[in-house]
């Protein structure tokens, strides 16, 4: 799903509260999020979770130079996860399953670096509806080490669009890019709430086999590369 982009974006954002745009009612519409700039920081939390037949929403993480999501940061685009009977207000029945929802979107992206610690849930409903969809990117580079979960307990499992310039595959069982333990470095902000990030994303992006697998159960991998896969 195209959420727009960030061209033409100025300015430094950083997020540290709570936003909250979920869905209230059955049928309601899928909630919106857009925080877009020059230097975007995030470390605060993102909700636009779906309600019984209504779907998660959407959420856009976007910058022209540098996007940053932090360890303590969680965008969720969850479907429905209450369970039991739920009236239409539309005069319909009372007939409805609870739980029955698919989940959002989420693009988080840079036009230059982006650094995601976060964490993406965009889960399918509890009784019924799958997985949302994600994309992690930098079109100049991308650094991934954070965790997403587009799982489906009654539906099909989504997926995550990994996004940077120069791809490499790797064999066997190591830390690439993907996810791991590496340093991450919390982005800090000064009284101008100045987004102070270091532009000291890993370039090539690589990801090793056994870090795909791990995550089989909760979301399926999309890779694309601006320039080079191997």
């Amino acid at each position: 799903k195209n959420l727009g982009n960030s061209a033409g974006a100025s300015g430094k954002v950083l997020h540290t509260g709570d936003i909250d745009v979920s869905a209230l009612a059955y049928g309601a519409e899928q909630g919106l999020v857009v925080v877009s700039g020059e230097l975007v920081g995030v470390s605060g939390s993102i909700s636009a979770r779906g309600a019984s037949g209504a779907d998660g929403g959407n959420v856009l993480i976007s910058s022209t130079q540098r996007t940053v999501m932090t360890r303590s940061s969680l965008i969720d685009v969850s479907g429905d996860s209450s369970v039991g009977v739920v009236k239409d207000p539309f005069g319909g029945l009372a007939t409805a399953g609870g739980g029955v929802s698919n989940g959002g979107t989420v693009v988080v992206w840079s036009d230059h670096a982006t650094r995601f610690f976060g964490r993406i849930l965009g889960q399918g409903g509890s009784a019924g509806g799958d997985g949302g969809s994600a994309e992690v990117s930098g079109y100049g580079r991308l650094q991934y080490h954070g965790s997403t979960d587009l799982s489906a307990a009654s539906g099909t499992r989504g997926t995550l669009l990994l996004d940077p310039e120069v791809l490499n595959f790797g064999v066997g069982a190591f830390d690439g890019n993907d996810n791991g333990d590496l340093l991450a470095d919390e982005f800090t902000h000064n009284a101008s709430n100045t987004v102070l990030a270091a532009d000291a994303t890993a370039d090539p992006f690589t990801v090793f086999e056994n870090e795909i697998e791990a995550d089989t159960n909760l979301v399926d991998y999309i890779f694309q590369a601006g320039t080079s896969i191997t």
